[in-house]
């Protein structure tokens, strides 16, 4: 008797506890699920990252399947892959790819809206303000489009997003760099020396007296005039990115223009290329005059004391 009386027992503090878990797990709330919303397409200056495992299919004809990576929209705040200079409601009017080419009368392309998104070209005719320099730190304006979910949904807009040289992931924006805005600093090349020029590159981030603010072809024996107008448009284009009232900073910096070209072998040498050597490049650089580094970059440096380091 005493057994079955204990065995009743053991069954009633098991009800009872099934009765209070709820409680003690909190309240219950009634409710149903729903499907998250699809996103919209992306407005020109959101930062995105780039899925290139989602590819875009674009059927063209004699084109055939060009494929286009998806986005996702993601605060600027955060390191993100690039951001979105243009977006399209037609499909078949839409170039997927331009490595920044100068702005043609082709606007379709992603290279225009690119250029007047960093502030490179004159709003009201869309020329060059900087000719023939090109910012070191820009890389590809590169097409893409919506993800799964928003192609289900029957979304097919395309845009045109700007990512930096390297492809690497940044914070900030960089919308209006050289038309007031700021560049942003993981954008900044910076080197040891300025010969050879491209064979040194240092993160602007540490020691460096060498920044590389534009990148201009260079003609078979340019003559004096070439030289000059290209040393005219490099003093804006380094004025425009840094914003400092003088960008020789009273003498402690040097704005020059480094040519240098590769002969046949490919060995590099100071000076214009001749018609026997390979096409010339010059970079729009500022120096320190002395040799003292510098510990980031001069980007959006405005008045603010130089960044000597050591």
């Amino acid at each position: 008797m005493d057994r079955r009386r204990a065995g009743w027992v053991v069954v009633a503090v098991a009800v009872l506890a099934a009765a209070g878990l709820p409680a003690a797990g909190g309240r219950w709330i009634g409710g149903s699920a729903a499907i998250a919303p699809v996103a919209p397409a992306p407005a020109v200056g959101q930062c995105v990252t780039v899925d290139r495992n989602d590819p875009v299919e674009i059927r063209r004809t004699g084109a055939g399947v060009i494929q286009i990576p998806a986005v996702h929209p993601i605060d600027c705040r955060f390191a993100h892959d690039g951001e979105v200079t243009s977006v399209l409601e037609r499909p078949d009017a839409f170039t997927p790819l331009d490595y920044f080419a100068p702005p043609t009368a082709d606007f379709r392309s992603c290279g225009a809206p690119a250029q007047a998104y960093l502030g490179l070209t004159e709003p009201s005719s869309g020329r060059s303000r900087f000719s023939p320099w090109a910012p070191v730190g820009v890389g590809a304006a590169q097409g893409a489009g919506p993800d799964a979910r928003q192609r289900a949904a029957g979304q097919r807009w395309r845009a045109c997003v700007l990512l930096p040289a390297g492809a690497h992931r940044y914070p900030g924006s960089a919308a209006g760099a050289f038309d007031g805005g700021v560049l942003p600093a993981s954008w900044a090349t910076c080197t040891l020396q300025v010969f050879p020029l491209w064979r040194s590159s240092v993160p602007c981030s540490g020691r460096h007296t060498v920044e590389i603010f534009g990148v201009a072809p260079v003609a078979a024996a340019a003559d004096a005039a070439a030289l000059r107008r290209l040393e005219t448009a490099c003093r804006g284009l380094v004025a425009a990115a840094t914003r400092m009232p003088d960008p020789a900073a009273g003498g402690a910096l040097r704005v020059a223009v480094r040519v240098e070209h590769y002969d046949r072998s490919g060995r590099p040498i100071e000076g214009p290329p001749t018609a026997a050597d390979q096409q010339g490049r010059a970079g729009c650089v500022v120096q320190s005059a002395a040799g003292r580094p510098l510990g980031r970059t001069l980007a959006g440096l405005g008045a603010a004391p130089l960044p000597w380091t050591g």
